[in-house]
């Protein structure tokens, strides 16, 4: 929250070269689609989650939005040291994974809206945001307790496959076997039908 401004708050890896920067423009692009006034109606923060992040790497992040003004005027990239990153995220339940080998962060890709009184109001995927709940929840219209299948679909499966990377491949794999077995059902069920309209 900002001087009693409802607050749209992502983290973010300001080096990231996969969906960090896809993420902030889809986020920002929502947002700008609620049609609420940036700045008086809502502001977006966002919080680099590597400490070893620069200025200059918060800068060059935040020119994804360069083509929509009004929000880039009422957006803040904020960075930490390696403490203060830890805090906040363990604070608001966040996930994200330092791979080493990659130099990058398997994280959690959601949207923390937050109201006028500082109240954590929802918690929205980027995955699918869509402007409707977006403008619900900044407004204050947000159903209390809402969580419709969509929503935790897409939480579950990013969470466990990016906050969670060591389960990425056996999800895949899952994913992978159910493929295979929902196509011999299919094909053993054109089979059946066959014989029976022979």
């Amino acid at each position: 929250m900002a001087n009693g401004t409802p607050l749209a708050l992502i983290f973010a890896d300001y080096t990231c070269r996969n969906v960090c920067s896809p993420g902030l423009t889809l986020t920002a692009a929502r947002l700008r689609e609620t049609g609420l006034v940036p700045g008086k109606a809502f502001r977006l923060v966002v919080i680099g989650i590597d400490p070893r992040d620069t200025r200059a790497d918060a800068l060059h992040f935040g020119q994804a939005i360069g083509s929509m003004p009004e929000v880039a005027r009422a957006t803040r990239f904020l960075r930490g040291d390696a403490a203060t990153v830890t805090a906040t995220t363990r604070a608001l339940g966040y996930g994200h994974v330092y791979d080493p080998a990659a130099d990058q962060y398997a994280h959690d890709a959601s949207v923390y809206i937050f109201g006028a009184d500082g109240r954590l109001i929802a918690l929205l995927p980027q995955i699918g945001l869509l402007a409707e709940p977006l403008k619900a929840a900044l407004t204050g219209n947000y159903p209390a307790g809402r969580s419709d299948w969509i929503t935790r679909v897409a939480r579950v499966c990013y969470g466990f496959a990016a906050a969670h990377g060591r389960f990425g491949r056996p999800i895949l794999l899952g994913l992978q076997g159910l493929a295979v077995l929902l196509l011999l059902c299919a094909a053993v069920l054109a089979f059946r039908l066959w014989r029976v309209t022979r």
